[in-house]
């Protein structure tokens, strides 16, 4: 039976220690085998994101967290973006991630349940998100949850 996470709205001053360590943990284990960059060069990249990307303001995006009684278990940083080919607004999860000792639990999927809901109360029909090809559990995951593949990004070295 899955357990009844609380799903609540990020609070920067309480979560932003968490989100963070969390979020450096889950990209960098998306980074294709092969590419990962060295430890400091890593570091500046996530902060530089963090710094360009967080949602610090309301209107660019939210964070849902997924708490279990006062423990942080995982978060869904939800924005909208113009899908490129239909030229329609739908949101965009740009990270869920729940922390390894919680998965399999059920946290990923009141999370997304919470981000489909505000969405919907937005007036988007879709939500969309990138996985990366190798992450075969994510994939599964997205999969369970409704998820199909809309586009596929290919490249080649050169």
């Amino acid at each position: 039976m899955p357990t009844a996470f609380n799903i609540r709205y990020f609070d920067a001053r309480r979560d932003w220690p968490q989100f963070v360590a969390l979020n450096f943990q889950t990209f960098r284990d998306s980074i294709p085998p092969g590419e990962m960059v060295d430890e400091e060069g890593f570091r500046r990249h996530h902060q530089w994101l963090m710094d360009h990307y967080a949602p610090a303001d309301p209107a660019r995006g939210t964070i849902l967290v997924a708490e279990l009684g006062t423990e942080y278990v995982g978060h869904c940083w939800l924005s909208s973006q113009t899908d490129f080919f239909t030229r329609e607004d739908e949101a965009w999860v740009f990270d869920l991630t729940v922390a390894p000792k919680f998965r399999r639990q059920g946290a990923a999927r009141a999370l997304m349940a919470a981000a489909q809901a505000m969405a919907k109360s937005r007036g988007l029909r879709h939500i969309g998100l990138q996985v990366m090809g190798h992450n075969r559990e994510a994939q599964a995951l997205y999969a369970k949850l409704g998820f199909n593949v809309a586009s596929y990004k290919l490249r080649m070295p050169i």
